[in-house]
């Protein structure tokens, strides 16, 4: 006997704050267990048409956003505005500007997927060979919006590091600055963003997690079942390139796994008309091996966010000289990294109820991962010394760019407030031994933390009443994400399939 239950495929939904990465295919449905009551043949192939999109969307806009929340006010510094969460001049925007950003990012997911079951019986007794084969195409849309309490001033303060350029060439709302696109002077802010933008929808298209099963009956008999497989994992997929802080991925993001997983039914009871009900499970628990990817990270002491602040960078024996003007830090912080992920799982329940020509599916389940593991450096920073910058009551820069007190890594935060004054303060002589370096970065903030969904799910598949037993399930779930790392979504899928 060959039963049929939901499984929806590991979702990972985690900030590196440069992207969001998930599996693109929240909803995955595993159709080599559905239930072969009229035929004597084992072997099926079907296909599936399925939908899912999020909900509980400002849940994502918590985890994605530097403060925890949904909405982030921008402003002067910290000292000057209490309320401040990120400090205007760090996104190009005018040191009297005040604003409130908001986010509440939508997933929606769609795709075909195709499904085939093999009796290997002919090779080896009680072997048999399984594969999914998903096409998947995902929006993921970040929904930002700002409102505007203060505009731009008539002039830029004098200590300002666009000293004397025009307020019309910085931004003029919250949203066009996440765009990152603008390059003001030649020896005053140097270069766009390369990574981390918002700017608007994304979309991508793809051949997600290809599921391969090669599987052996340890027991099969009429009160229940237990069957192991080796589960192989390929995908499709591009690795994520750090461009957007929203950026849709597809399944594992062309990576490969390796596990194993167990698959029972213990039959509970036979009601009147031959109906029969009967408990059934799976889990599988399988390892994604490293590969190169771009991620974004913070400075280690700096906190959630400071991949967007604003840096100088020096000649190393002069404190006074700049050699790049004003850059963004997430274009010095992006960088690749070999990342893999030590355990993806996943365990499913279900009641099911059969009929002379249908089965009746519910149940519950958990799906889940570790942190993902960082495996080591792929690129490095060049060498160079940097300074942050902010305004001159939140790191005593003076006007002119004398270093005087000004602060070193990691003293200047994302709203603009500083640590204790007299400690690491930079002058002429220690500047040249000071840097910043891929060593000083949080690795843990560009990767993808652990993190569980709760799943429940039902689902009805008919049978017709021909030789190759043909059938159509429908079915429908919803997830829910343990934390805000990771997504509440809800799904439906339909399936056409035959026997053969």
């Amino acid at each position: 006997m060959y039963y049929k239950y939901f499984l929806f495929s590991i979702v990972f939904f985690a900030s590196t704050s440069a992207q969001i990465v998930t599996t693109g295919k929240s909803f995955f449905i595993d159709k080599r267990f559905i239930t072969n009551q009229l035929s004597e043949n084992k072997q099926q192939t079907s296909g599936t048409v399925f939908y899912s999109q999020s909900f509980n969307n400002s849940k994502i806009g918590q985890y994605l956003f530097f403060n925890g929340k949904d909405h982030m006010k921008f402003g002067p510094t910290k000292t000057t505005n209490n309320d401040t969460d990120v400090f205007g001049l760090n996104f190009l925007l005018d040191e009297s500007f005040q604003g409130v950003a908001r986010i509440a990012p939508k997933i929606q997911t769609g795709g075909f997927e195709t499904q085939f079951f093999i009796n290997l019986e002919n090779i080896v007794s009680k072997l048999w060979f399984s594969a999914s084969i998903p096409l998947v195409h995902t929006s993921y849309n970040p929904r930002l919006t700002s409102d505007v309490i203060v505009q731009n001033g008539a002039t830029f303060d004098d200590h300002t590091f666009i000293n004397g350029v025009n307020p019309s060439s910085a931004y003029s709302s919250i949203v066009e600055a996440f765009k990152g696109d603008k390059v003001l002077s030649d020896t005053h802010y140097t270069s766009s963003w390369q990574y981390g933008k918002i700017d608007g929808q994304r979309k991508k298209t793809g051949i997600g997690d290809v599921k391969l099963v090669l599987g052996y009956d340890i027991l099969n008999k009429e009160k229940g079942f237990l069957k192991i497989g080796v589960l192989g994992i390929l995908n499709g997929s591009n690795v994520s390139k750090a461009e957007y802080l929203f950026e849709p991925m597809i399944g594992i993001a062309g990576r490969y796994a390796l596990g194993v997983c167990i698959d029972g039914k213990i039959h509970l009871h036979t009601c009147l008309h031959e109906k029969k009900l009967d408990a059934l499970f799976h889990t599988n628990i399988s390892h994604v091996f490293a590969k190169k990817m771009r991620r974004s990270y913070d400075y280690t002491l700096n906190g959630k966010g400071s991949r967007y602040l604003l840096v100088r960078r020096h000649e190393a024996y002069n404190a006074l000289t700049e050699v790049d003007g004003i850059l963004n830090s997430i274009n010095i912080t992006s960088l690749r990294a070999k990342l893999g992920i030590n355990c993806l799982y996943d365990f499913h329940c279900a009641l099911q109820l059969t009929t002379a020509r249908a089965t009746f599916n519910a149940g519950y389940g958990f799906i889940g991962h570790t942190q993902e593991k960082h495996k080591g450096w792929v690129d490095t920073i060049e060498r160079g010394i940097f300074t942050f910058y902010a305004a001159d009551n939140a790191n005593a820069e003076g006007v002119g760019g004398s270093v005087g007190a000004v602060k070193l890594y990691p003293e200047i935060a994302l709203n603009g407030t500083q640590g204790s004054a007299g400690t690491n303060m930079v002058d002429a002589s220690d500047l040249a031994i000071a840097g910043i370096t891929e060593k000083l970065l949080n690795k843990n903030s560009g990767l993808l933390p652990a993190t569980i969904i709760h799943h429940f799910f039902i689902g009805m598949v008919h049978y017709f009443n021909k030789p190759t037993q043909p059938f159509i399930m429908l079915e429908s779930g919803l997830q829910v994400g343990a934390n805000n790392k990771s997504f509440d979504s809800w799904g439906i899928a339909m399936t056409i399939g035959t026997f053969f």
